[in-house]
């Protein structure tokens, strides 16, 4: 009999209870193992195990998963200093429930990419070079120093600031690709 929790953490750490049916994991089982403790009910139909951090719960519970300047902070790029939350969600989406939080949304048409937490990195960085939330983000080192080589500083260790790293960023990302 497989495991709930071991099975959500397979899915990516959150988990719908269709598929968890599919997967021969019965409506008790995934109530025990909230009961229990093992995982928590996000929404309906949703679960998730109990270590994903809270602001990707936060964002599924919404109806999407991390994006823009929050995916950043999960990814480790960047220590996000604003503290509404970023979620994207498909164009398509309906009955979504923001919190008690601060929330903007990313609607987009093209499949999601990432995990089921958050998007990709590269995603990440189109979003917020659009969105314009790098002007309240605090940039790792690694991101200062590959700002500072984008911007002209050679060596990387030129200090920028985060409004020169956002600029720099929706510069590349308005240069179209060759």
């Amino acid at each position: 009999m497989p495991l709930v929790d071991v099975t959500v953490r397979r899915l990516g750490g959150i988990a719908t209870t269709a598929e968890l049916l599919g997967r021969g994991i019965t409506p008790d089982l995934i109530r025990m193992a909230v009961d229990y403790g093992t995982v928590v009910r996000i929404r309906r139909g949703w679960v998730a195990n109990v270590d994903v951090p809270e602001r990707a719960i936060a964002a599924r519970r919404v109806g999407g998963q991390l994006a823009c300047v929050s995916a950043l902070d999960h990814h480790g790029v960047l220590s996000q200093t604003d503290h509404a939350l970023h979620i994207a969600v498909p164009a398509r989406s309906s009955r979504l429930r923001p919190g008690r939080e601060t929330v903007v949304l990313h609607w987009s048409r093209a499949d999601p990419t990432g995990d089921r937490l958050a998007v990709s990195i590269e995603e990440a960085w189109k979003q917020a070079a659009a969105c314009r939330a790098l002007d309240h983000a605090q940039p790792c080192r690694e991101t200062w120093a590959a700002g500072a080589r984008a911007a002209g500083g050679g060596d990387g260790e030129t200090t920028v600031g985060v409004t020169d790293l956002a600029l720099t960023v929706r510069r590349a990302a308005a240069t179209p690709e060759r």
